[in-house]
């Protein structure tokens, strides 16, 4: 199961440094944050799990979801603050006829 963790953590960071735009970041978003994510069915796995490695994968789960969603904040407010490109207009050039 700790395997399975790191893994998906580093799948995790792979996937917020590759983010650029908004429809990357609810993607994002929903494979990993939403309650049918891939975090959320590891939660549903940790009942398999052995009453005595429970506290430590249920920590590092727990970590991990906490790593995922700080990883969105700060995506989502990189891309906020990103200025958009709107075409300007010129009121010196010629009209069109």
């Amino acid at each position: 199961m700790l395997e399975k963790i790191r893994l998906l953590r580093e799948r995790v960071e792979a996937k917020a440094a590759s983010i650029s735009t908004e429809s990357e970041l609810d993607t994002y978003r929903i494979n990993f944050l939403v309650r049918k994510g891939l975090i959320a069915c590891l939660f549903d796995e940790l009942n398999a799990v052995p009453a005595s490695e429970k506290p430590t994968v249920g920590k590092q789960l727990n970590e991990l979801r906490q790593r995922a969603q700080s990883l969105f904040d700060e995506k989502a407010a990189t891309l906020k603050s990103k200025p958009t490109v709107s075409p300007t207009l010129d009121p010196s050039l010629p009209g069109r006829r």
